[in-house]
């Protein structure tokens, strides 16, 4: 009896199963299986395809570059002073600014990074005041947008080469074929040049201390009055109370203190420009020899040694 009702039992059990499941748990395994190879196959050939672009990227730019054209790089800054405004002349700057820009697109033309290097080293030559952006133009042109820094004057430290500083006194490099011989000289800062953690010189930071800046004020004091170009030669610092200003006569005129800050006991700012402008117009007064204290509106022989 318990054998027979096993058979029986196996037999319903048998006819309980559906054939059109074993079907489906069929294909289903089936299905899981190919989606397995796709997934793996797809991987693989994304795999290839980034191996192959990293190692034939490099040959297929510089292949490409033998035959591309090396983009125009432009200057935009709207609004504000361009280099002809300062008398810097276009050639000359094509071959400091202009050429170096050129040159750092020629090794990787289609990299973006080029573009960020470009800035970067446009930032360390000290011509900027600011740049706002360097982007791929059209017309394959690389476009600079920036405000200049207008040069103002040759700083001569007390040791070291004479340096090109702009209005705000930040040091700008200055090419071989840039004539600057024309530029009034401020001698004898009491603080060296600014430099950068590894001790270079910092083109583009302005100097540390304010008697250069002081002197720079003075300096624009005077060409609003007209007496800057034809008159002055150079202003001292050594002593920032009393900068001494040497007309291109050779006569030395005590101004004193800063333009905003003046010394006890000095003259009115109005009344140091009256006394210099009478000395401009009378060649018994402006000429080697002859000093004049501005600050009192004397004139008196040169008594002191002004080194």
């Amino acid at each position: 009896m318990p054998r027979k009702a096993t058979k029986k039992t196996a037999k319903k059990s048998a006819s309980a199963i559906n054939p059109g499941a074993i079907g489906v748990i069929a294909r289903s395994a089936v299905g899981e299986g190919l989606d397995a190879v796709w997934r793996v196959g797809t991987a693989l050939f994304v795999v290839a395809l980034l191996i192959a672009w990293v190692t034939g990227r490099g040959p297929l730019q510089r292949a490409a570059a033998g035959g591309y054209d090396m983009p125009r790089v432009e200057f935009v800054s709207p609004g504000a002073l361009q280099p002809a405004d300062f008398g810097v002349p276009d050639i000359i700057l094509a071959d400091q600014i202009v050429d170096g820009a050129v040159r750092l697109l020629e090794t990787e033309p289609f990299d973006r990074s080029e573009l960020v290097a470009l800035r970067a080293w446009l930032e360390t030559e000290g011509w900027f005041e600011e740049i706002t952006q360097v982007r791929r133009m059209p017309g394959n042109v690389v476009r600079v947008e920036c405000v200049w820094r207008s040069p103002r004057a040759m700083v001569v430290p007390r040791r070291g080469a004479p340096v090109l500083v702009g209005s705000d006194s930040a040091p700008m490099r200055v090419g071989s074929d840039l004539n600057v011989s024309g530029l009034v000289r401020i001698l004898n800062p009491l603080e060296g040049v600014p430099t950068t953690d590894s001790g270079q010189m910092a083109f583009g930071r302005s100097w540390g201390l304010s008697d250069v800046s002081d002197a720079i004020a003075l300096l624009d004091l005077l060409a609003e009055r007209g007496l800057e170009r034809t008159f002055v030669d150079s202003i001292d610092v050594r002593d920032p109370s009393a900068m001494l200003i040497t007309t291109t006569n050779g006569a030395r005129i005590i101004w004193g203190g800063p333009v905003d800050a003046p010394s006890p006991g000095e003259a009115s700012v109005d009344t140091r420009l009256g006394v210099i402008a009478a000395a401009f117009q009378d060649p018994r007064i402006n000429r080697s020899g002859q000093i004049l204290d501005a600050r009192i509106g004397e004139i008196v022989r040169d008594i002191r040694p002004v080194r």
